[in-house]
């Protein structure tokens, strides 16, 4: 079976990896995705692919660091990072999951600050609610709570 795991480096991301970890098998493959939202805002002196380069190798180091921990466990794992301009973490998530023809997706709970999460709602929630295959939402760790 394969699910996409959801990464962006936070402590609750990387709680779902180690879960991730504990379901092999029946999982025992997995495509990581860190989506990168391309900024609206132009810097001066930046030019686009400068930011595009910058938010792929952030992107990369999160992806390589999860990926590490399911290989370890003898999971075969893709690795992906997107920057998506336009549309929001939720769709891309779920359409890397249709075209990647995923049984599931895993997901930390919260990747977001409470406020910003508050006022930009939950991309977990947003994931759940459009998903065509099971989301496995898992919580933080207590001890983070």
């Amino acid at each position: 079976m394969k699910a996409v795991i959801a990464t962006d480096g936070s402590k609750s991301a990387q709680e779902a990896v180690r879960f991730a970890a504990r379901l092999i098998p029946p999982f025992d493959s997995f495509v990581v995705v860190n989506i990168q939202m391309m900024a609206r805002a132009y810097m001066e002196g930046v030019s686009p692919q400068e930011v595009v380069t910058s938010l792929q190798d952030a992107g990369q180091k999160m992806v390589d660091e999860a990926a590490a921990l399911l290989e370890q466990h003898g999971a075969q794992v893709e690795k992906l990072v997107s920057v998506a301009p336009q549309q929001g973490l939720a769709q891309t998530i779920v359409e890397i999951a249709r075209q990647r023809q995923a049984d599931a997706i895993i997901m930390g709970s919260r990747g977001l600050s409470d406020l910003r999460g508050f006022f930009l709602g939950s991309v977990s929630h947003a994931v759940l609610s459009r998903s065509p295959v099971p989301v496995l939402i898992v919580p933080a760790a207590s001890a983070e709570s």
